[in-house]
């Protein structure tokens, strides 16, 4: 009976460890947004994001070369102001008083043009099962406002400077996109072939260049219905995990489980030695 109980413990222990593996991360997530950097201004070699709040500026990623999108990073949800900052730490851009909620994924693009530097942002859409959603950001300064396809399906007539695509739903598979200059029988100006797009997955397709800078479209996947991060394997940089507190409260919680079981059997030992005492007495 008392390795029963002892046993019982140490499963309550484990499942309450499980448990909180699997509510902790998605507590995390859901408390925070995520923003991704996608440098698009053509006159410029990179640029790295930053978020200014109750007058502390914050870098956020790696420095973006022009044409790449960075990685999405969590940040704290509330009205921030959102800068682009030059190699040697310069506000090249600001664009302030911009909201971001908790749980939403959103780009961040710095464009360039006649005007200067600015930065725009976008919220990303969430994926939907068994489709996959696609836009275009047209973010080319100097290509006016081209008709943009997929596959011979007009998705915008007129895609003007900055403007993104309505989201696309369509059936998973490689599409082509195509930008022409407007109107009928308007000039080819970019040919993509073969582009993946997969179930169960959102995806953006930047419109990118001009100003001495080659025309081209980068497609990036902005989120999906699989798991977002691949599980972890061993122990190794426990330290720099941003789950280790949970971590922890599990090996203790384990460890108390483990304690109370040998303590409770410990105990029941004691009561039996003490009874036999008295009966020898």
């Amino acid at each position: 009976m008392r390795w029963t109980l002892a046993v019982a413990s140490l499963w309550g222990s484990i499942a309450a460890i499980s448990l909180l593996m699997l509510v902790a991360p998605t507590a995390d997530a859901a408390s925070a947004a995520e923003v991704r950097f996608v440098q698009a201004a053509p006159d410029r070699a990179q640029g790295q994001l930053a978020v200014k709040r109750d007058g502390r500026t914050t870098r956020i990623g790696a420095p973006v070369r022009f044409g790449a999108a960075g990685t999405y990073n969590e940040v704290e949800p509330g009205t921030v102001t959102l800068e682009a900052l030059a190699p040697e730490g310069r506000t090249a851009a600001e664009a302030p008083s911009q909201p971001l909620e908790a749980g939403e994924r959103y780009t961040v693009m710095l464009l360039g043009g006649d005007q200067g530097p600015k930065i725009k942002l976008f919220r990303d859409a969430e994926p939907e099962a068994g489709r996959a959603k696609v836009r275009v950001i047209q973010a080319a300064p100097e290509l006016g406002g081209p008709t943009i396809e997929l596959s011979g399906r007009v998705i915008a007539r007129r895609a003007d400077f900055e403007q993104a695509t309505p989201d696309v739903a369509l059936p998973p598979g490689a599409y082509d996109l195509s930008l022409r200059r407007p109107g009928p029988g308007g000039e080819p100006i970019l040919a993509q072939r073969n582009i993946a797009l997969a179930a169960g997955t959102t995806s953006t397709a930047f419109v990118v260049g001009t100003q001495g800078q080659r025309t081209r479209a980068l497609i990036v996947t902005d989120d999906t219905l699989a798991p977002r991060g691949a599980p972890e394997t061993g122990l190794g940089g426990l330290d720099r995990a941003p789950g280790l507190p949970w971590l922890l409260i599990a090996l203790a919680t384990l460890a108390g489980g483990i304690a109370g079981g040998a303590g409770f059997e410990l105990a029941g030992r004691r009561r039996d030695r003490a009874r036999g005492d008295a009966v020898e007495r």
